[in-house]
């Protein structure tokens, strides 16, 4: 497993509940840099209602983190299992 997500909240002025993406550094292959710093430069700029959004990003030795929005009831594996189809449109 590359990544996991797990729920965390942030001390601020209003507390925010989020998601820390944690991209484990041994299992980058040598292209999955380039795809990992490619998602976080969308993300940094999308502003959208259907998109999770992107709230800051870190790295230590061993891990990459990427703190988002969190989005109750699964991520999107859970939801089309769940469906077992989803239409076109």
């Amino acid at each position: 497993m590359i990544a996991q997500t797990r729920p965390s909240s942030a001390i601020s002025t209003r507390p925010i509940f989020c998601a820390i993406k944690c991209i484990s550094r041994k299992a980058l292959t040598k292209t999955t840099p380039d795809i990992l710093i490619n998602e976080i430069k969308l993300l940094k700029h999308i502003k959208h209602d259907n998109i999770v959004e992107m709230y800051d990003f870190s790295w230590d030795e061993n891990y990459i983190y990427i703190v988002m929005e969190y989005c109750a009831g699964g991520d999107m594996s859970m939801f089309i299992r769940s469906r077992q189809q989803l239409s076109e449109a």
